[in-house]
């Protein structure tokens, strides 16, 4: 069964404005050496990727759901040892984004006995075109929300 999100309650710290989508959105990933960080792209079809799902993003990073990391590699994300490359699919969007990250903080979930990890992650590569889609994704995501309200 999983944990429950732990709720920060100091002071924001974040770069970016973080939204919660309603729907949890796909991430395909890949976990590449960290060593001499190549340009970020899209490395999966050629390294086993695995398929997780993100339910909080924003310009600086996002939290994913991993269901294919094993333990080791869990260890060698966490100390940078190792990072994720990355394909994000926002709705609405025809082209995917690319992205290298960095596992800031993991939390365990017993998945059907396998290893799923909760993970915050922080973009490491990121092209500005691509972290401008997301941020722009965010904002009109909040002012939809804030349509919404107001009409009900």
């Amino acid at each position: 069964m999983g944990k429950a999100e732990k709720q920060y309650e100091g002071p924001e710290r974040r770069q970016y404005v973080r939204l919660r989508p309603s729907a949890s959105m796909e991430v395909y990933y890949s976990v590449v050496p960290a060593a001499g960080k190549v340009k970020a792209g899209w490395r999966g079809r050629d390294s086993g990727a695995g398929q997780g799902h993100s339910r909080s993003v924003s310009g600086g990073g996002l939290f994913v759901h991993l269901t294919e990391v094993e333990s080791g590699q869990l260890h060698d994300l966490l100390h940078g040892k190792k990072y994720l490359a990355l394909r994000i699919q926002l709705p609405g969007e025809n082209r995917p984004i690319e992205a290298l990250a960095r596992v800031m903080w993991a939390e365990g979930e017993d998945e059907a006995g396998g290893n799923a990890y909760g993970c915050g992650l922080s973009f490491v590569e990121i092209e500005e075109e691509d972290r401008n889609a997301i941020t722009n994704y965010v904002i009109d995501s909040h002012l939809a929300d804030a349509e919404r309200e107001v009409r009900s």
